[in-house]
């Protein structure tokens, strides 16, 4: 007597079993693909927020210790801000999405997302204009009182429904410009 009773698999069992698995593992593939894009998104968010917040922090820094103050409005909505003290004259203005001082780009951490725009498109301005103040004090410090914004769109190029816009904003008071303005009176 020949006993037929192996144990095992047949071929459909295997067949149907693999193909469970291999739409499970495509399934966990996506899950994991999009959640490396949604990082990556997020990390180039933040190095442009970064970036334009450290060139705020250095022009503002310019702007509040400068004895003169010339801003200029260039066509297409940007601003070249010319600075002066102790001989010292530093110009901030956008040029191709980044921010250049003196004609050298400001490169700051995040700058290699502006200069690198495969997957994104940024665009960035710069926005300073005498701040509109009431004038709370006996003295007139509206001349020496100054809004500052840099603000950046950025687009994915992949994903044409991620779309975000940041705006990093400071008030300035000039201090050397409004003691140059109190030793000339």
């Amino acid at each position: 007597m020949i006993n037929n009773s192996f144990k095992g698999f047949t071929l459909i069992e295997m067949a149907a079993t693999l193909t469970i698995a291999s739409a499970f593992s495509i399934g966990l593939f996506y899950v994991f693909l999009n959640a490396n894009k949604a990082v990556s998104n997020d990390e180039v968010v933040y190095d442009i927020k970064a970036y334009s917040t450290s060139a705020l922090d250095i022009i503002s820094d310019k702007i509040r210790n400068s004895s003169q103050i010339s801003i200029n409005t260039i066509s297409g909505g940007g601003v070249t801000i010319i600075t002066q003290n102790n001989d010292e004259e530093f110009r901030y203005s956008v040029v191709n999405n980044m921010i250049y001082e003196n004609g050298s780009p400001l490169k700051l951490f995040g700058y290699k997302h502006l200069e690198n725009q495969d997957f994104f498109e940024i665009t960035m301005s710069i926005d300073c204009a005498k701040a509109d103040v009431e004038n709370t004090f006996n003295q007139n410090v509206e001349d020496f009182v100054y809004d500052l914004d840099i603000t950046f769109n950025l687009e994915s190029i992949i994903n044409n429904n991620y779309q975000i816009s940041h705006t990093a904003s400071n008030r300035i008071f000039a201090i050397n410009k409004r003691a140059q303005a109190e030793v000339n009176s």
